[in-house]
């Protein structure tokens, strides 16, 4: 249940000079937007209306995690100023007589709702901003960087032997028996990093010489899981979806060191984790650090005339964020 958001004056309000709660501009076209209640409804429809006892209007919240985000502050020192600032309280809808949400109100609030709604009425903003004309989409700012992966540097004897252990650890979770050959890849690898202490024609032979034995053994892998799918229970079935879906991953592993082994050495959309399948080769515009691991994101801002902020992130409203995963030759990347 949820208390309804008003702007009636309490007793002590009358008292104080009018002058004292004048909004300014940017604070006066947020207070209009939001005061439309197709907005909220999207954030009410997850209260009952009838049970439970009153909670913080939506408004309200909305409001607080407004001027949060705009001004950089946390949520208690949100709560403070809020409490102490007579314009605040009234963008807020809030009395000298009504309590402040506190922090960890405010806190729970934001887990309940998810991103998804604040997403939503981000989207529903611009919309209805660019039906104004309060806005000009057509100029943006974009600023892109590369957001690197939590991944160890890797080598192709590496992911197989990741493929190779996580689809022998979910067929055992799934009550199917393959032949493990973990341990088998484990020594290739450790086999693989103590090649790179000869020579350049020995290390190149014998590191493909490995290559050729795991890349037999993840063949046959992907053979056996294929085979256990069908005996699976359906009960577990998002286990077996899961499943399914590395067993084809390892497949396209398998597929692209066949294709190193037969001399290929550009591979278009090349794995190099089993844990993150999108993670890509980056190529930077730094002299240290030629390449990175990871994805290239970008940020894509709108640069309207009036100054007011949305989706409660900065100075500009933010019409997309967008990441964007490339891999092989690109263009040079400033990070």
């Amino acid at each position: 249940m949820r208390r309804p958001i008003s702007q009636q004056m309490s007793f002590g309000d009358g008292f104080i000079d009018a002058s004292l709660y004048e909004l300014d501009e940017e604070l006066k076209k947020v207070d209009e937007l939001l005061s439309n209640g197709q907005l909220l409804k999207p954030f009410e429809e997850i209260f009952d209306p009838s049970l439970g006892r009153p909670g913080t209007a939506v408004g309200i919240y909305l409001r607080m995690m407004y001027l949060k985000f705009r001004w950089g502050l946390s949520y208690e020192e949100v709560e403070r100023e809020v409490r102490e600032r007579l314009p605040w309280r009234y963008f807020c809808r809030l009395s000298l007589m009504d309590p402040v949400p506190d922090a960890t109100t405010l806190i729970k609030l934001n887990q309940r709702f998810g991103e998804d709604r604040i997403s939503g009425l981000n989207k529903h903003l611009v919309k209805q901003l660019m039906k104004s004309r309060s806005i000009k989409p057509r100029r943006i700012r974009i600023d892109s960087t590369t957001l690197e992966a939590h991944i160890s540097y890797p080598n192709d004897v590496g992911v197989i032997h990741q493929a190779i252990k996580t689809l022998t650890r979910t067929a055992s979770s799934l009550g199917q028996k393959i032949t493990s050959h973990v341990r088998a890849t484990k020594r290739a690898l450790f086999s693989w990093s103590q090649s790179a202490k000869g020579n350049p024609k020995e290390r190149k032979n014998k590191g493909r010489k490995i290559l050729k034995k795991v890349a037999k053994l993840a063949k046959h892998t992907v053979e056996q899981s294929r085979q256990a799918l069908p005996y699976v229970s359906d009960q577990s079935a998002k286990l077996k979806q899961r499943f399914l879906e590395q067993i084809e991953l390892a497949q396209i592993i398998v597929n692209q060191t066949d294709q190193k082994l037969q001399g290929q050495k550009s591979i278009p959309q090349r794995i190099v984790s089993f844990h993150d399948s999108e993670v890509r080769p980056i190529r930077k515009g730094n002299l240290t650090r030629q390449w990175s691991l990871g994805a290239r994101c970008s940020w894509c801002r709108t640069v309207p005339e009036s100054s007011f902020t949305m989706r409660f992130t900065g100075a500009t409203p933010v019409t997309g964020l967008n990441c964007y995963r490339y891999c092989g030759r690109q263009k040079p990347l400033l990070a």
